[in-house]
């Protein structure tokens, strides 16, 4: 006798709970992500979902019916973000409440529009008590388009507290495409772009970048960061609906997925006007559709470069990529905040892309470009060819004078013979030289080597 399937629908309360299935026989016979539905045969079934560190179990029923599942009202799945968001899984009070003050204190260094630069460990503070050192904040700075200095953490703009782990800047700006750079080696960038648009209640927006610097991780990847956007007379909320939205939003994305619950659509539908990135992440995860709803793309679409401005490269790359409306566009020239948007543009057929202006940053540090997570992050190695030489000059100078003295105290080498000595040194056979030299030649016959070769005799 043939008996027809029933639907299950389960409502996990996160786009990123993962949904299990199980039988009678307790085999996994369906799994999701976030909202699912699932065409059954009667039977009895079990339904469990995990979200973050947390687990929660259906027990076993007989699905002889159309049946929804949900987790009872209670249930709040842990946030995994690097923002100290209160209830997410690495929030500190001693952190959240002090973001959310700190916020509501800019420094005007411009107007129009505004930064918040929050830098944490996520490390609790019995922990890295243990640790025996006084926290530092790590070197980043925030730069103009021109890469001059604004501000840095640690800087007397900054606002530090080594006993709470964190450190911040709060910037009132003009309009445009800002650099953070991590220093290192190498150091690394990514983009922040400030809209000169005005937020309903007319303050400018807040653009609030929040990174966490793990003790247990010797880099830090930018390109993990959290992003929020919101009014400046808002401030960050620690405990605020748009930004717990913002932050799911901002993980699908991350995690590739395709289906997406139609509440959260609705729900990034409604908020793009209280966080306007949200409608990016909106437009990513639509055009992954095979044939994205082409209505619902030109509304975010349309209203999100209102909120954000037809030159931010996210919305040009993205107008260029769903309508073709590449003369609209104008040039490109920073490269897009958020890795997916560089993608799009990688796909773009060499007609069809915005043009990329001559030694704009964007043409300039493309060749760098890592593999971001996220935001579009690349190396600092990208500079002026004279500065580079220069650079090179002044290494190989340092590194010659303590060849010098390392060969005059030498009792075994004959120092009348040091610029050939040197010139040997430099090409890599240095067989004859120190030990105590021998540490310094690699970097050393690199800079040789290029300048040989960029300077024609």
């Amino acid at each position: 006798m043939w008996t027809s399937n029933y639907s299950l629908t389960v409502l996990p309360g996160s786009p990123l709970a993962e949904v299990n299935v199980v039988s009678g026989h307790l085999d996994l016979v369906a799994k999701g992500l976030g909202y699912s539905v699932f065409s059954l045969p009667p039977g009895i079934y079990a339904v469990r979902i995990l979200c973050g560190s947390k687990r929660w179990e259906q027990a076993p029923f007989i699905l002889d019916q159309d049946t929804t599942v949900a987790p009872p009202d209670d249930w709040n799945p842990t946030l995994e973000t690097e923002a100290p968001l209160l209830n997410s899984a690495s929030h500190h009070e001693y952190q959240s409440y002090p973001a959310k003050e700190l916020s509501h204190k800019p420094i005007q260094i411009g107007s129009g529009s505004a930064l918040f630069l929050f830098v944490r460990t996520s490390a609790n503070r019995t922990t890295t008590r243990l640790t025996k050192r006084k926290w530092q904040p790590p070197a980043i700075s925030v730069r103009n388009r021109d890469d001059k200095i604004v501000a840095a953490l640690g800087g007397e703009m900054a606002v530090t507290e080594p006993a709470a782990y964190f450190s911040a800047l709060n910037l009132l700006l003009d309009p445009g495409y800002y650099r953070i750079r991590r220093e290192g080696t190498p150091a690394t960038e990514i983009g922040v772009w400030l809209p000169s648009s005005r937020s309903a209640d007319g303050s400018p927006w807040q653009t609030q970048v929040f990174i966490t610097d793990s003790p247990h991780s010797p880099g830090l990847a930018l390109s993990g960061c959290s992003i929020l956007m919101s009014p400046l007379s808002t401030g960050f909320d620690p405990n605020g609906r748009d930004a717990n939205i913002s932050e799911q939003a901002r993980q699908v994305v991350m995690s590739g997925r395709r289906r997406l619950s139609p509440s959260f659509i609705a729900d990034v539908a409604d908020n793009k006007y209280h966080n306007p990135l949200i409608g990016i992440y909106a437009l990513l995860m639509l055009l992954r559709h095979a044939k994205p709803p082409q209505d619902q793309v030109d509304e975010i679409l349309t209203n999100t470069s209102r909120l954000l401005g037809d030159t931010m490269p996210d919305i040009q790359v993205l107008q260029a990529y769903h309508s073709n409306r590449r003369h609209n566009t104008g040039e490109i020239l920073y490269p897009p905040m958020l890795a997916g948007c560089r993608e799009h543009f990688n796909r773009l057929a060499e007609s069809d892309r915005p043009r990329v202006a001559t030694d704009s940053l964007f043409a300039r540090a493309l060749p760098w470009m890592l593999g971001s997570c996220l935001w579009s992050e690349w190396q600092k190695q990208f500079r002026d060819r004279d500065s580079t030489l220069v650079s090179m000059r002044r290494r190989i100078g340092t590194v010659r004078q303590r060849f010098d003295s390392v060969m005059e105290s030498s009792e075994t080498m004959d120092s009348s013979g040091n610029e050939d000595l040197f010139q040997i040194y430099l090409s890599g056979a240095h067989a004859r030289i120190p030990n105590e030299l021998k540490d310094m030649h690699t970097r050393a016959a690199e800079s040789y080597q290029e300048i040989s070769s960029s300077e024609p005799g």
